[in-house]
C-alpha cells in the first residue's frame, strides 16, 4: 500500500491516504467517521461522473448536431420501408382469436368445465395482454 501525505497546517495533524485499486481513501486517527463518509460519498459521486462522461455522448453543438442527423436518417429509413403503414387487417385477425378463446371460456364455464374454463380464460389473456399493454 502507497502512503501519500497531503499538505498540512502547524495545527493540524497529517492525515494519510490509503491507496486502493479503486483511488485512495481518507484514514488516520485525526479523521472523524464523517470525514471517512464525506470522502467516500465525493469518490462515489466523482465515480459516477467520470462513467457518465464515458458511456454518454457530449452535450456539445457538434456531437448533438451528429445525434440527430442519425436520427433523421433513421426515421426516414423507417417511413420509406413502411413501418408506420398499419395493416388494419391483422387487427381483426387478432380480434378473432380473443373471440374465440373467450367464448370456449364462457362455454366451459357454463357446462361446468372449471379447470378448462379457466385455461381458456387464461389463453384469451395472454393473447389480449400484448395488444392492451401496446395500445397504452
Amino acid at each position: 500500500m502507497d502512503i501519500v501525505e497531503p499538505a498540512h497546517t502547524a495545527t493540524e495533524a497529517p492525515t494519510t491516504f490509503q491507496s486502493t485499486e479503486k483511488g485512495c481513501l481518507p484514514s488516520g486517527p485525526s479523521l472523524s467517521k464523517d470525514d471517512v463518509a464525506n470522502a467516500f460519498i465525493e469518490k462515489a459521486l466523482q465515480a459516477n461522473i467520470d462513467s457518465d462522461k464515458r458511456d454518454y455522448p457530449s452535450l456539445d453543438d457538434e456531437t448533438q448536431r451528429n445525434i440527430s442527423a442519425k436520427f433523421r436518417a433513421l426515421h426516414k429509413r423507417v417511413k420509406d420501408e413502411g413501418y408506420y403503414q398499419c395493416r388494419y387487417s391483422e387487427y381483426a385477425k387478432e380480434l378473432v382469436r380473443y373471440s374465440i378463446f373467450f367464448s370456449l371460456f364462457l362455454v366451459t364455464l357454463r357446462g361446468g368445465w372449471y379447470w378448462t374454463s379457466a385455461a381458456f380464460l387464461g389463453l384469451f389473456w395472454v393473447s389480449i395482454d400484448p395488444s392492451v399493454t401496446g395500445a397504452l
